[in-house]
């Protein structure tokens, strides 16, 4: 009896430090600070990429590859953290591999035509700019829930 006394207490207490470590990891797996610079980077990134979109796309090559280094390394970073998907999911209505991002459109559309048209500028501004809402509401829930944690 003794010995079964014994094992059930290690097991409970194995539980116990299992439970806390998922409930510590689990509660805020995912969130940095860097996350939050990096979303406004982009942001200002690709704020000042769309009015030159009314321009030659030729010409603008080196601030497309700024903008396409800051969204890439932003994705980078979140793919690097456990537990982030749902904003891994996000950057991907951004930009992705298979270039079906609304970014990726953008671009697609500015170097078939050359230069695109305001109206278009400020419709695929508005769709960016709502992801990019949404990707920081989540880093906030995230981010109370670190709060939470601490």
């Amino acid at each position: 009896m003794k010995i079964i006394n014994q094992f059930t207490k290690k097991k409970n207490i194995l539980l116990l430090i299992s439970l806390f470590l998922a409930n510590f990891y689990g509660c805020c797996p995912c969130y940095l600070e860097q996350t939050f610079t990096n979303s406004d980077k982009v942001r200002n990134e690709i704020s000042a990429l769309f009015p030159k979109a009314t321009g030659d796309y030729v010409s603008q090559q080196q601030a497309i590859d700024n903008t396409s280094r800051a969204i890439d390394n932003a994705i980078s970073e979140n793919s690097s953290r456990n537990g982030c998907k749902t904003i891994g999911k996000i950057w991907s209505k951004v930009k992705n591999p298979e270039l079906s991002g609304l970014y990726d459109r953008f671009l697609s559309q500015w170097k078939a035509d050359g230069h695109l048209s305001s109206v278009f500028i400020d419709a695929r501004k508005q769709q960016i700019n709502k992801v990019l809402d949404e990707l920081d509401g989540s880093e906030k829930i995230i981010k109370e829930k670190k709060q939470k944690c601490n």
